[in-house]
């Protein structure tokens, strides 16, 4: 059912319809198999985390996908372009909430995704 709902004549499409079968469950594995995080260092030192919901839609549909989690969940995501797609992007404190928010879903072999430990940096 989810995948005639997201795939519109063989196309990938986000509406409002499909973002509102979304679960908590639903979103972590969304993030496990579109999501990333990174750091960025000042002077060697961790200063902070982005994740990025990896869409590579155009940019009325992440608009739908960014007021969707603003609404329903009180995310705050923010777009961003890569060439020519779009993606999604959230800073540290934001991204720290979102973790906790999936976390219970996560499964084992994808905890990488959402470590946030700076202690294991070397391996993220």
């Amino acid at each position: 059912m989810l995948i005639k709902k997201l795939y519109k004549a063989g196309t990938k499409t986000i509406t409002r319809e499909f973002l509102n079968l979304l679960t908590p469950q639903g979103i972590a594995i969304w993030f496990m198999d579109d999501g990333s995080k990174s750091y960025k260092k000042r002077e060697g030192k961790v200063c902070s985390m982005t994740l990025n919901l990896n869409t590579y839609i155009s940019k009325e549909e992440n608009e739908t996908i960014v007021a969707y989690f603003q609404q329903v969940w009180g995310f705050k995501w923010g777009l961003s372009k890569d060439k020519t797609n779009y993606r999604l992007r959230m800073g540290t404190k934001e991204g720290k909430r979102f973790i906790s928010f999936i976390s219970p879903y996560i499964h084992e072999s994808m905890l990488y995704k959402v470590q946030t430990s700076l202690n294991v940096m070397a391996t993220t």
